[in-house]
């Protein structure tokens, strides 16, 4: 792994459960691909163990950053 990184890895679990997650997840992806988009689904587990996905979908653009 390249240590350019882990400034952009730092960031993006700094903003875990923050409103900038998708954008800073983003981010670090377009360090390694380029991509135009980005869709990212929550997945919430209980104290129990149980899983159960809540559809939440963000989706994070490329262009609109840009535009």
């Amino acid at each position: 792994m390249n240590s350019h990184l882990f400034p952009h890895i730092g960031k993006v679990i700094a903003s875990t459960g923050s409103r900038h997650f998708p954008r800073m997840l983003h981010d670090l992806i377009l360090t390694q691909l380029a991509v135009d988009a980005t869709h990212i689904t929550q997945l919430r587990v209980s104290a129990e163990g149980h899983t159960r996905r809540l559809i939440s979908p963000v989706y994070t653009d490329s262009v609109a950053a840009l535009g």
